[in-house]
């Protein structure tokens, strides 16, 4: 755990150069959505990758399910593993841009 702490991801970002998706679901309590994708975008974006794209997703938690609360202690109450909402959304993603770079 310290080391993951002590990562500086900002100064990866600089090496990234591949189509990036980031996704967050709006009821994420381990993490704040829009602040975390804006600097992760605005990261990429200044290291010169234009091809990314953030969302937030409606209603998901941390783990991409539908949730009431949000809450940790809501997880493992959910039968839902994974959003398929977020599955197709990736899928439809990496299909356009497997296409747009071959």
């Amino acid at each position: 755990f310290r080391n993951f702490l002590r990562i500086n991801v900002k100064s990866i970002y600089k090496h990234v150069n591949c189509p990036v998706l980031v996704l967050y679901g709006s009821k994420d309590l381990q993490i704040e959505p829009k602040i975390n994708m804006d600097s992760i975008l605005k990261s990429l974006k200044n290291a010169g990758n234009s091809n990314v794209k953030g969302e937030i997703i409606p209603k998901l938690n941390h783990f991409f399910q539908n949730s009431k609360t949000g809450l940790p202690n809501e997880y493992f109450k959910i039968n839902e593993t994974f959003s398929e909402k977020v599955l197709n959304l990736i899928n439809k993603w990496v299909k356009n841009n497997i296409s747009e770079n071959t």
